[in-house]
């Protein structure tokens, strides 16, 4: 029997590497990217269940954070995809994976028209089939997809899927940062700093619920840092391989055709991983980046066991310093949306990093103001005592 898997993460955490680590067993196979638009149609339907008719359909996933869509959230969170899909969806999943996963999956792209209406689950396990003939074999043990932005996803994909196993690769919040400041073509273009900052908090605050927590994924979702995988590969993959099923073996990086891509984490000549990427965020962010990415998610990069590089500053110092990027260096895509609106307009900035103000002023011991303030700054009840102690035991650098 074939073990389903989902690896999930922010994007630039490492999910491709992992992927094909994965894939690179002789029994794993975990296809690279092809079924994001799933997840954004599923997400969609419930917007319109919800009657949140100001929604864009090609808007980019909320990090839910101030109460922003706090509604959509728990509606997700409740879902199992026994939903019937509305046939417009279906037709306009299969548009959305033609027009943009065609050149990476061409084979699994002239495929699509096998896939018939059914339940959201129905419709996964039918694309998920096709990716099964066209890149594996009679010999998987597990097989499965990654995703990033899908981590909100997991509990109706556990209740659809009972025997699914999860990946959550977590990375050093600066390390993204500078990754995705530097990329160049597909995907190229800076992101906001509260863009960064709460996606990936949200991903942290996810992330550890779920594997601590949740009485449906706390047994079936393992978390991996980036910075363990690079560094220890094999002794990380062991324990991530007996995690979702796969029998023991010893790590070789190979190129194939099978439509999974290998990123720059993989050292193609010397068949290993590239272990220069976790640290060379220190040579690529301003020091103001590095003090504002600290100041506002500080807490959680302890949680991680990361350290901090600067002395901590305050959310509303970090107005006085150069740490976002110009609204004309943001990846086009982002720019008509409100998660970049706050970067032409000096009031609502100050509104977003009070937001932040406030959310320090909590995690330095301030009184909850009522009872769904801890949602709001925190995503997930029970986080912020961990966080607490995260932040009070820091450095005497940090508390400089």
């Amino acid at each position: 029997m074939t073990t389903q898997l989902l690896v999930a993460g922010m994007f630039r955490s490492g999910t491709t590497l992992l992927s094909n680590l994965l894939s690179d067993h002789p029994n794993g196979l975990v296809v690279s990217d092809p079924f994001v638009y799933f997840f954004k149609q599923y997400r969609n339907f419930h917007l319109a269940k919800l009657g949140l008719s100001d929604w864009k359909e090609d808007e980019p996933t909320p990090d839910y954070f101030g109460g922003v869509r706090g509604e959509l959230l728990e509606s997700l969170q409740a879902g199992d995809l026994q939903e019937q899909i509305p046939a417009d969806a279906l037709r306009q999943l299969i548009t959305e994976i033609r027009k943009w996963k065609s050149e990476q999956h061409p084979g699994l792209c002239d495929r699509l028209d096998e896939i018939q209406a059914g339940t959201f689950a129905e419709v996964y396990q039918a694309l998920m089939q096709l990716a099964v003939e066209l890149y594996g074999d009679d010999q998987l043990q597990v097989a499965g997809t990654k995703v990033s932005w899908c981590e909100e996803f997991l509990p109706a994909m556990a209740r659809a899927f009972p025997e699914m196993r999860f990946v959550l690769p977590v990375r050093d919040l600066r390390a993204i940062v500078a990754s995705q400041n530097s990329q160049r073509g597909i995907g190229e273009g800076c992101r906001p700093l509260l863009f960064y900052v709460r996606h990936w908090r949200k991903s942290v605050a996810l992330a550890q619920y779920y594997s601590e927590q949740h009485p449906l994924l706390k047994e079936r979702v393992t978390l991996v840092r980036y910075e363990d995988l690079v560094h220890a590969p094999d002794k990380t993959m062991a324990l991530i391989m007996e995690h979702v099923g796969l029998t023991a073996h010893s790590l070789a990086v190979t190129a194939d055709a099978s439509g999974r891509t290998h990123n720059s984490s993989f050292n193609h000549d010397a068949q290993g991983v590239f272990t220069g990427s976790a640290e060379r965020w220190r040579g690529v962010l301003s020091a103001d980046e590095i003090k504002a990415i600290e100041a506002f998610a500080g807490p959680e990069l302890l949680l991680l066991g990361y350290k901090l590089a600067t002395a901590v500053k305050r959310p509303l110092e970090c107005l006085g310093l150069d740490c976002e990027p110009r609204f004309d260096e943001v990846s086009s895509w982002l720019q008509p949306f409100p998660a970049a609106a706050y970067l032409r307009d000096s009031a609502a900035r100050d509104n977003e990093y009070t937001l932040e103000e406030r959310r320090r002023e909590v995690l330095d011991g301030g009184e909850l103001r009522s009872a769904t303030e801890e949602r709001e700054l925190f995503l997930v009840n029970g986080l912020l005592s961990k966080l607490r102690r995260a932040w009070s035991a820091r450095t005497d650098l940090d508390q400089h």
